[in-house]
Order: structure tokens, then sequence, then C-alpha cells
């Protein structure tokens, strides 16, 4: 017998927000490639600027970027330069995390 890690995913218009399923996937529907998980970005990196903040609010996507992001190495996107990634990161910014949107005012 071979333990698995079970897959969390978060299903937003769900009413339960967290589906947990253990067990493999057959060969042929397993993807094991690592991909950006923000519904918003779609794999574009977006370098935070926090000096846009300093004098007025601005948007999370133009202050905060992709800042929080497991594949976010403040220089890039781990992803987009096939670099050593955590495969239980979670691959979205912070703000996205906590159910920001991109054009929410931070400061």
């Amino acid at each position: 017998m071979k333990y698995e890690r079970p897959t969390i995913t978060i299903v937003k218009e769900a009413s339960e927000g967290i589906y947990l399923a253990s067990g493999s996937a057959s060969d042929d529907t397993a993807d094991n490639s690592i991909k950006c998980q923000s519904r918003y970005l779609k794999g574009v990196w977006h370098k935070p600027n926090h000096s846009l903040a300093i004098t007025s609010r601005a948007k999370n996507i133009d202050v905060k970027g992709c800042e929080g992001c497991s594949a976010d190495d403040g220089d890039g996107c781990k992803i987009l330069k096939n670099g050593e990634l955590n495969a239980y990161g979670v691959f979205m910014p912070t703000w996205e995390q906590e159910g920001q949107r991109p054009d929410d005012l931070t400061w």
C-alpha cells in the first residue's frame, strides 16, 4: 500500500468552500504539472510596487502583484522560469487567497 497525500481544492462557488479527495487519479486524467492558480493573473507575473501606495490607495494588482504566491521569487515566476517549486504550495497571491479582487484598493 502506498500513502498519497489528499488533494485540497478550493471551490468558491460551492457552499462548503473546500473539497477534499484522497487516492490517485487514473493516468489519463492526472495532470501533475504545477500551474498558476490565480483566476485573475492567469500565469502572468506582476511585480509588487509598494511605492504606489505611499501617497494614496492603489489597486492590489499594482501594489502587491504576485506577492505571497509560492512561485514568486521576487524577480519573476518560478513556474514560468521552470524553477524549483513546492508541490504543495498555493500558487496565487496573498490578496487573492484572502478573497480580495485585483481592483480592490489597498494601502
